[in-house]
C-alpha cells in the first residue's frame, strides 16, 4: 500500500499518487483519477506478454521504466518487485 506521495513524470503531463488518490497534473490543472482498490483482470497474449495499467503501477508506487524482478510464488501466482527492493530484502532477510 502506498503511504507517501509519488510523482510519476511524463514528458508533458505528470501523475501525483497519494494514498487513496491519483491526480493527473497537466497545463490546465489537476484531475482526480480513480484508484484500483481491487484486483484488475488482465490477459496474457500469444507471446506471453502482459500489459499493466498505469493506474495499477502508480498505486503500487512503480514508475514506468522501473526495473522489476519477476518470480513465481506458487501455483498461479507471479510477483513483481522493484529491483532495488528485491535485492535489499534478499541481502537483509535472505529471501525475496
Amino acid at each position: 500500500m502506498l503511504t507517501q506521495p509519488v510523482l510519476v513524470d511524463f514528458s508533458s503531463d505528470a501523475m501525483l499518487v497519494i494514498p487513496d488518490r491519483v491526480l493527473l497534473l497537466d497545463g490546465e490543472g489537476a484531475t482526480i483519477l480513480p484508484t484500483i482498490q481491487e484486483p484488475a483482470e488482465i490477459g496474457i497474449d500469444e507471446q506471453g506478454r502482459v500489459q499493466l495499467s498505469l493506474g495499477l503501477l502508480a498505486e503500487a508506487g512503480i514508475t514506468p521504466g522501473a526495473e522489476l524482478v519477476a518470480f513465481s510464488d506458487g501455483d498461479g501466482r507471479i510477483v513483481l518487485r522493484r529491483h532495488e527492493d528485491a535485492v535489499r530484502d534478499l541481502l537483509e532477510r535472505g529471501h525475496l
